[in-house]
């Protein structure tokens, strides 16, 4: 990212973080966006060590059953084929080898 910084600063600032130098800085947090397409949403974790992977989960309304949606080796992912508008409970682990080192809250995100 050091090669081409203007370029750099636009996509951290596309998937929701704040580029240091640009108004201060702040932590990195779990967020979620209406998708641009119909039916999806776009997920984006705090960024975890080099070799991690991010387990993606839906909950139920209650928020006490989950179901495993992907994985991803990127702490951002677009999730599809999800109910238009219809609210979506969605938490992400960050795994290191075979153990989870972070868990997210759940957050609400509707899909287009």
């Amino acid at each position: 990212m050091g090669d081409n910084i203007l370029e750099s600063e636009n996509i951290c600032a596309l998937y929701g973080f704040h580029v240091a130098g640009k108004g201060g800085k702040h932590e990195q947090i779990f967020e979620g966006f209406t998708g641009s397409v119909t039916g999806t949403v776009d997920m984006v974790d705090v960024v975890g060590p080099t070799g991690c992977a991010y387990v993606w989960y839906s909950w139920n309304a209650e928020r006490t059953v989950r179901t495993y949606l992907k994985t991803s080796t990127y702490a951002h992912c677009t999730i599809i084929g999800q109910g238009s508008n219809v609210p979506l409970n969605v938490s992400c682990d960050t795994v290191e080898g075979e153990e989870v080192t972070a868990e997210s809250q759940i957050i609400t995100v509707v899909p287009k």
